[in-house]
């Protein structure tokens, strides 16, 4: 009886501390192991979307040079109502307001965001400050890039714009700027890494 009252007393013994200190590093490294992958994961999400956007702006600008007998567009917009749909088009009489004068094509967006400031030949400002440019290759050669933390421009770009090149094409490294076309457009964006950009993308409609 006595010996079974020991063997009853041994079973309830804890944890040792030994055992309670290895559960808790391995919870420790798992959570680690998370708390890097997830931050990977979320800028591997945006440079998708980022890609996504530009070639959903290289067919809206293929579909306006097909619907319109070849010609470029030269302006870019919104369209008064979403903040994520672009209107690739080409202007009229005036930059300060989307006066469109011939077919427009629009783009649905998922990173980039458009303004609310009305369309001109280079700027549309998004709530984020993710900008979306237009110029024509003759007057701008290809973008640089800037900082993040730089406000980007027709002739530079960052991990929050887009611009777009109108008579141009991709090289072969799909990179950076290619040969002159008159029918053509190259998107440029920039990817994203854990320290800030990563490389110039070009997406050919």
């Amino acid at each position: 009886m006595l010996q079974k009252l020991k063997i009853r007393q041994q079973d309830k013994k804890g944890f040792t501390i030994i055992e309670v200190m290895i559960v808790l590093a391995i919870a420790g490294l798992i959570m680690l192991i998370v708390f890097l992958a997830v931050p990977a994961l979320q800028r591997t999400a945006r440079n998708t979307q980022r890609k996504n956007d530009a070639s959903a702006v290289a067919a809206a600008v293929a579909n306006y040079i097909d619907d319109n007998g070849g010609t470029l567009p030269t302006g870019v917009g919104w369209d008064g109502v979403n903040k994520d749909m672009l209107v690739v088009g080409t202007l009229g009489s005036t930059y300060t307001s989307p006066n469109w004068s011939q077919n427009t094509e629009t783009a649905k967006l998922g990173f980039y965001t458009v303004g609310s400031t009305g369309a001109t030949l280079y700027a549309i400002g998004g709530p984020s400050g993710q900008n979306i440019f237009i110029q024509n290759v003759v007057a701008i050669t290809t973008p640089t890039l800037v900082a993040p933390s730089t406000a980007p421009t027709g002739a530079t770009i960052n991990n929050l714009s887009m611009v777009i090149d109108t008579g141009e094409t991709c090289n072969d490294a799909n990179n950076m700027g290619g040969a002159v076309s008159a029918r053509t457009a190259a998107i440029f964006y920039v990817t994203e890494t854990s320290s800030g950009d990563g490389s110039l993308q070009c997406v050919e409609q």
